[in-house]
Order: structure tokens, then C-alpha cells, then sequence
């Protein structure tokens, strides 16, 4: 069963943020820089922090994964809503 999560990183070195960059771009929905929205199975979420556990610098940098608890883009867009993007708004 899929679950939404908010991911959020603060990586201290570029080389190192450019990477873990690539890999959550690659499970998630951007909001704001270094913010995504990712709708996730927990073997595709375990999969993605085996690889960001790989780059990061635990002791220097910080990467969150907040569960989001009753929220779904399943049923987007919404009546009314004009923007082609599905990701645009969560509800």
C-alpha cells in the first residue's frame, strides 16, 4: 500500500547534495528546494534511504522523511481545478 511522505534534506557539500538531489528527484514531487512530496511502498521507501544512507555525511548533514497521514493525490485533480499539473496543490 502506497504512503505519502514529505522528504526534506540539509546536505552540507555540494557533490554530496547534487547526489542525494538525483536520487529523491528520482521518488519524489518538489515543492521547494530540497522539499518533495513522494507517494511511496515501504520496500521503495526502504530502497531510496539505503541509497541516500550511502552518500550522506551522518555526522554533517540531515535528511527527514515525515509520514503524511490522510492525504492522497489519487482523487486530483479536483473539480475546478484549472492547473495541468496533478502535484501543483495537495490537498
Amino acid at each position: 500500500m502506497q504512503k505519502s511522505y514529505l522528504i526534506c534534506y540539509d546536505i552540507r557539500d555540494a557533490k554530496r547534495l547534487s547526489r542525494v538531489h538525483k536520487v529523491v528527484i528520482h521518488y519524489g514531487v518538489p515543492l521547494q528546494f530540497s522539499v518533495y512530496y513522494s507517494l511511496l511502498e515501504q520496500h521503495t521507501l526502504t530502497e531510496m534511504v539505503e541509497k541516500l544512507i550511502a552518500i550522506i555525511n551522518d555526522k554533517e548533514d540531515d535528511i527527514r522523511i515525515y509520514p503524511i497521514q490522510g492525504t492522497t493525490l489519487e482523487n486530483w485533480p479536483k473539480p475546478g481545478f484549472s492547473g495541468s499539473d496533478k502535484y501543483l496543490l495537495i490537498n
